[in-house]
């Protein structure tokens, strides 16, 4: 599938607030990893629409990651991000691959309204 670094951006401080941004690229698909003020988010970017992998991970996926959210210290990140990869590598080819008919499925899913709850 071949996917290329083209992007870095790298923290300008030592501020724990301060973080990364790694964009590779493929040929229909890039995947942008942001880790800022220790969130951490993997988005799919395809034309103009991006949808983040752990919102993917639990609509599409039942949460098959195990991740209850996306904040991570930095201690803790290297191993978050690999288990993100692995998911991705073994479960997303489609969705890398750039499919139209997935994509669709995917920025619907992405702009469709939320519901809302109410304390009851």
């Amino acid at each position: 599938m071949g996917f290329r670094l083209r992007k870095e951006q790298w923290p300008t401080g030592d501020s724990f607030k301060d973080g990364f941004q790694l964009t590779y690229t493929g040929s229909l698909v890039s995947v942008v990893v942001e880790y800022y003020d220790m969130e951490l988010v993997i988005w799919f970017q395809k034309e103009r629409e991006g949808v983040p992998y752990l919102f993917l991970d639990q609509e599409l996926a039942a949460n098959r990651s195990g991740f209850a959210g996306c904040m991570f210290p930095r201690n803790k990140l290297a191993a978050a991000v690999d288990r993100m990869a692995e998911d991705i590598r073994l479960n997303y080819e489609p969705i890398l691959r750039g499919e139209k008919d997935v994509w669709a499925k995917l920025v619907g899913l992405w702009h469709a309204p939320r519901e809302k709850r109410k304390l009851p």
